[in-house]
C-alpha cells in the first residue's frame, strides 16, 4: 500500500586523477644488436675489445660513432644499461664492451623485443559511488546538495584499485588475448553496472563511450601504469525519489531499499498535519493494508481529493450522492434528455442550511451523522481516518491516515433518513434527499404526508408550490405531479365533512379556487369531488349561481362537468320542474349547462308551435318537438312539468290527425 514518496540522497565523489604511465616501444635494429652483443660477449674474449673496433671489424659499420653511440646513450637513458665511463665527449674507441653492463630491465626488454618509452601524465575524471563502492562511468549529472535523507557512509578513501582496474579494463585487447582476459571483462562489467543510474538515451550512451575512449587513447597493449594520484575531489549527490509503502504488519518500507536506517529516519521525519477534529481518531484494527485499503490519502491532499466530488471550498464531513434523472417528458425542450444533480450533506455547520444551485443540493447540518472515523461518503466508497501504529526497524510511531476501505458500498439511506426525520418540518426542502431517482420515493411520500397533515388546503398548496419551484430549478421537473396534487389537496374525507349544502359547497369552491396553484385539471378534479357530494338542490337560482361561479373560475371545468352529467344532477325534481316553468314562460334567456339548453330549445319550439296556423309548418314543427322531447327524456328521464307541456303538444298532433283523416 503506497503512502507517500521520499527523496533519498546517495553520496558520490568526483575525482580528478593524475595517471603516470610508460608505454614500451619496439627496439631499433642497432639497439637490439648492441644489447645482443653485450649479453653474449660477457665473459668471452671479445669483452676487452673497444666498441668502435668491434662494430667495424665484425659488423662492417664504418662510422660507429654516428650509428651506435646514439643507441648507447638511449639505452643508458632508459636504464637498460649501466656505463659509468659514458659521457658526451668520450669516444667509443675509449670504451670496451666490458665497460657496459646490461641491467635487468634491458635483459627483459631484449627478450620481448621492447624498450621502455618516455614517462607521461594524463588527467582522468572518475565518479565514485560511495555507498555502493563502485565507479560510475556513464553519468555526469549530479546535484551539489542532498535534497532528501542523506545515506550515511564511512569516510571516503580514494578507490585506487578500482581506478586501476577500470584503466586496465579500457586497454584494447587483441584476439590472442581475448580468452586470457575474459575473467577481467566480467569483473569490469560488474564493476561498472549500476541499476539505479539511467542514461538519457542510447544515443547519449554511445556518445559518452566514444568520448571516454578518446580520453584513454594513450592506453596501448604495452602501456604500464606507474601511479594513480587524485589531484582534487568534490562531494555530490544523486537525489532519487523512492515510494514509501505500508506493508502488512504496518511496516514502513522504502522501495528498492535494504538500508533499515533510511526507513527509520524516514518514519521519524514524516509529518502528517491533522485537522483539529481528527486528533483523537480511534486506533485502527487493520493489519493488512493491501487487503483492506484501496488507497491512503494524505491530509495535505485530502481537501483536493474531496473537492473533486464536492466542488466546494469547505472541508467538512460529507455525504455525496450523484443522482441521474430524466427530465419531464411533457416539456418539449427537455424531452428525452437525461441529467445529473448532486446531493451533498455537510456535517458540523453552525446551523441547518440548504442551498440549490447549478445542479447541486447542498444540505449543511450541525450534527455529525457519519461514524466518528468517517470523513466522507458517497454511494461508491467512503473515506475513513484512523491511527496506525507504524514500525520501521527500531522506530515506532502512531500516524493518522485518511484512507478508502476496500469493497465499501455504503447504504446512504441509513444516513439520509435520520437527517430527514429531524428537519423535515422546519426545513421541508430536506425532503429533496428522498426522491424516485435514488429509490427513496416511498419514504418521500410518507414524510410529506406527515408534513401536511392537519394543514389547510391553502397551507398545503403553499408548501407544494414552493417545493415544486425549487425542485424544478434543481432537476427541471416537479417533485409533486399534478395528479398527486389533487389527491394531496383534496382529501375526500375532509371534503365530505365540509360540504353538506349549497352554501358550504359555494364557500369551499370560493376558498380553493382562490389558491393560485388550484387551476386547470386540479380545479376540475376538485369541483367534481365537491359537486358529487351535494344532494340535488331545489332552487334553480342557487344552481345557476353555483354553475356561474364555476364558469368564472374555470370555463373548461364547466364543459367537462357538463359532459360528465354532473351539473344536471344538481337539479332536484322540484328544480327541474321550476326550470321548465321558468323557461317555457320566457323568464330566462341564458343557459349554463346541457339541461338548460335542451329545456330552452323545447321552450322556443313550444312558443313557435302555439303561433303556427299553417298545417304543413305545424306538422314539421311538431316532428322537431317530438325528436327534441324524446332526447330530453332519454337523458334526463321523466319530468312532471315537461310531461304537462308535452301533453299540450300531443293535443296538437291529435288535431292534425283528425284534419288528415287520422293520418299524420
Amino acid at each position: 500500500m503506497e503512502v507517500c514518496e521520499e527523496i533519498i540522497s546517495y553520496p558520490f565523489m568526483k575525482y580528478k586523477v593524475n595517471v603516470s604511465h610508460v608505454t614500451s616501444r619496439n627496439s631499433t635494429a642497432f639497439e637490439w644488436v648492441f644489447l645482443e652483443v653485450l649479453i653474449k660477449s660477457r665473459d668471452t674474449e671479445f669483452q676487452d675489445e673497444n666498441i668502435e673496433d668491434f662494430f667495424k671489424n665484425y659488423f662492417q659499420i664504418d662510422n660507429p660513432e654516428k650509428l651506435i653511440k646514439p643507441s648507447l646513450k638511449k639505452l643508458y637513458d632508459l636504464q637498460a644499461i649501466a656505463c659509468p665511463k659514458l659521457t658526451n665527449d668520450i669516444s667509443l674507441s675509449a670504451l670496451t664492451l666490458h665497460d657496459v653492463e646490461v641491467l635487468p630491465l634491458g635483459k627483459e626488454m631484449q627478450q620481448k623485443g621492447l624498450l621502455p618509452g618516455e614517462r607521461s601524465n594524463d588527467m582522468l575524471d572518475v565518479v565514485f559511488d560511495v555507498s555502493r563502492n563502485k565507479l560510475i562511468t556513464d553519468r555526469t549529472k549530479f546535484s551539489a546538495k542532498a535534497e532528501g535523507i542523506p545515506v550515511s557512509v564511512e569516510e571516503s578513501i580514494f578507490p585506487e584499485k578500482l581506478v586501476r582496474d577500470y584503466i586496465v579494463a579500457q586497454r584494447p585487447k587483441n584476439k590472442n588475448q581475448e580468452n586470457a582476459v575474459q575473467e577481467d571483462k566480467e569483473f569490469v562489467k560488474e564493476m561498472l553496472s549500476q541499476d539505479s543510474e539511467k542514461t538519457d538515451s542510447k544515443k547519449s550512451d554511445k556518445k559518452g563511450k566514444k568520448n571516454k575512449q578518446k580520453e584513454l587513447d594513450w592506453l596501448k597493449d604495452n602501456t604500464e601504469i606507474d601511479s594513480v594520484v587524485p589531484t582534487s575531489n568534490e562531494m555530490c549527490f544523486d537525489n532519487i525519489t523512492r515510494k514509501v509503502h505500508l506493508q502488512d504488519g504496518l511496516i514502513w518500507k522504502l522501495e528498492s531499499n535494504k538500508n533499515v536506517e533510511l526507513e527509520e529516519i524516514s518514519l521519524k521525519n514524516f509529518e502528517n498535519t491533522l485537522p483539529e477534529n481528527l486528533v483523537n481518531c480511534p486506533l485502527t484494527a487493520i493489519t493488512k493494508p493491501d487487503e483492506q485499503i484501496r488507497q491512503i490519502v494524505l491530509f495535505k491532499d485530502l481537501k483536493k481529493h474531496i473537492q473533486i466530488h464536492l466542488n466546494q471550498n469547505s472541508y467538512q464531513t460529507a455525504i455525496l450522492q450523484s443522482v441521474f434523472f430524466e427530465n419531464d417528458k411533457s416539456n418539449q425542450k427537455n424531452r428525452g434528455k437525461r441529467g445529473l444533480f448532486k446531493i451533498v450533506i455537510l456535517s458540523a455547520s453552525e446551523k441547518i442550511s440548504i442551498e440549490i444551485y447549478d445542479g447541486w443540493l447542498l444540505v449543511a447540518i450541525p450534527e455529525r451523522i457519519l461514524p466518528s472515523n468517517c470523513l466522507f461518503m458517497n454511494e461508491n466508497f467512503s473515506i475513513n481516518a484512523e491511527k496506525f501504529p507504524v514500525k520501521a526497524g527500531e522506530v515506532s510511531k502512531e500516524l493518522t491516515f485518511a484512507y478508502l476501505p476496500k469493497n465499501a458500498k455504503p447504504n446512504l439511506k441509513n444516513f439520509i433518513l435520520p437527517v430527514v426525520e429531524k428537519y423535515f418540518r422546519s426545513e421541508p426542502r430536506v425532503l429533496f434527499l428522498l426522491n424516485e431517482y435514488n429509490g427513496l420515493k416511498n419514504e418521500f411520500d410518507s414524510y410529506f404526508e406527515k408534513l401536511i397533515s392537519n394543514l389547510s388546503a391553502k397551507e398545503k398548496a403553499g408548501i407544494i408550490e414552493s417545493l415544486n419551484k425549487q425542485y424544478t430549478d434543481l432537476t427541471g421537473r416537479k417533485i409533486i405531479s399534478d395528479e398527486n396534487i389533487s389527491r394531496i389537496l383534496f382529501n375526500i374525507e375532509q371534503i365530505k365533512t365540509s360540504v353538506n349544502d349549497f352554501k358550504s359547497a359555494r364557500k369551499i369552491i370560493e376558498e380553493f379556487s382562490s389558491i393560485p396553484m388550484v387551476r386547470n385539471k386540479v380545479l376540475t378534479d376538485f369541483l367534481k369531488s365537491v359537486l358529487e357530494l351535494l344532494n340535488p338542490i331545489d332552487s334553480v337560482l342557487e344552481i345557476r349561481s353555483l354553475i356561474d361561479l364555476i364558469n368564472k373560475k374555470n370555463p373548461d371545468s364547466t364543459g367537462f362537468l357538463d359532459k360528465q352529467g354532473i351539473l344536471w344532477k344538481l337539479y332536484s325534481e322540484k328544480a327541474k320542474n321550476d326550470c321548465f316553468e321558468t323557461l317555457f314562460k320566457g323568464g330566462v334567456n341564458s343557459t349554463l349547462c346541457d339541461f338548460d339548453k335542451r329545456v330552452r330549445a323545447l321552450a322556443i319550439w313550444y312558443q313557435k308551435i302555439k303561433n303556427i296556423k299553417d298545417g304543413k309548418q305545424l306538422r314539421d314543427a311538431l316532428n322537431t318537438w317530438k325528436n327534441n322531447f324524446g332526447n330530453l327524456r332519454k337523458h334526463y328521464g321523466t319530468i312532471e312539468t315537461a310531461e304537462k307541456y308535452n301533453r299540450e303538444i300531443e293535443s296538437k298532433f291529435s288535431v292534425i290527425r283528425n284534419l288528415n283523416g287520422g293520418k299524420k
